[in-house]
């Protein structure tokens, strides 16, 4: 037992440091908990030890162990659940990417990310890299950049839905405070067009080129961080729903703690446009078809056929 606590409290030095006094104390915690989930961890190990795709991958990212000790992906998510959702995501990946993407999105040098989408005039790139820092939300990212500053991110997981059908699992999407700028630049550049929306526009399409037909997304009562004692203040609780809504998505029945969203995005005919905005949305959708097309070219760099 005690060289468990010596091999533990080693890993949990790795994956938090040990600088701080809060540091130390998520070290002791990890510690405490990975008694608690002894088989769950062992089974991660296990799991991986396997794992053809990109051998080494746990040991490069020794902070998905935190994943299985700590309640994130979901509210009140059990380590047996978590553990199921890293399997299900890592299965997942080789059914969708080549070995060589799959190696380039899993390194720790972003600058190997791969590159779904790209446009020279706008200056806009957008790239799936995991970064070990987001397991807390999902297990692959899907980046926005425009030149070197980061604009969006959507961190997400693969899985299966309520009826064991292919998805993808929605954790966070954010923006990045010092790309606010660029951000207001480029709506008027995609003729309205917000760039948190062309975010989930970019997501729709990786997930049609993929073949996969659900989405899903974590609900206000669902992330995790919102039923933290530390998030005593209401105003620092992250507020998804409003997005989720207006990209058309409605509560699951199966479970209040998530959203289903449509693969396909809405769009205003002739007839619901105002007369004056009639022009903007026929530039806007004839530029994001043109996208489309691009993106779709695109994924045979990535994707098996």
């Amino acid at each position: 037992m005690l060289t468990y606590a010596k091999k533990q409290w080693r890993q949990g030095r790795e994956i938090y440091g040990y600088h701080s006094w809060r540091e130390k104390r998520r070290i002791f915690l990890h510690t405490l908990r990975s008694y608690k989930n002894y088989s769950q961890l062992q089974a991660l190990k296990a799991y991986f030890d396997t794992y053809t795709a990109f051998p080494g991958l746990l040991e490069e990212h020794v902070g998905i162990y935190e994943v299985i000790n700590r309640i994130f992906l979901y509210k009140n998510s059990t380590a047996k659940e978590r553990l199921q959702c890293i399997m299900d995501h890592f299965d997942r990946l080789p059914q969708y990417f080549t070995t060589e993407a799959i190696r380039r999105m899993y390194t720790n040098d972003q600058s190997q990310e791969v590159v779904i989408w790209s446009n020279e005039e706008l200056d806009l790139r957008a790239t799936l890299w995991f970064h070990t820092g987001q397991r807390k939300e999902g297990f692959l990212s899907l980046f926005l950049f425009m030149g070197d500053q980061g604009i969006y991110h959507i961190n997400f997981r693969l899985g299966y839905d309520y009826k064991k059908e292919p998805c993808i699992w929605i954790g966070t999407i954010q923006g990045y405070r010092e790309g606010l700028a660029n951000a207001k630049k480029l709506t008027k550049k995609m003729f309205g067009y917000r760039p948190k929306n062309f975010m989930f526009f970019l997501l729709r399409q990786l997930a049609a080129n993929m073949g996969i037909h659900s989405l899903y997304a974590v609900s206000d009562e669902g992330f995790y961080t919102n039923t933290h004692l530390i998030r005593g203040n209401r105003s620092k609780k992250v507020r998804f729903d409003p997005f989720w809504e207006e990209m058309g998505g409605t509560v699951c029945p199966e479970d209040a703690r998530f959203y289903r969203i449509p693969l396909e995005e809405e769009r205003k005919t002739y007839e619901t446009a105002k007369t004056h905005k009639r022009n903007m949305y026929r530039k806007r959708y004839e530029m994001l078809d043109t996208f489309i097309e691009e993106i779709a070219a695109r994924s045979i760099e990535y994707l098996r056929k």
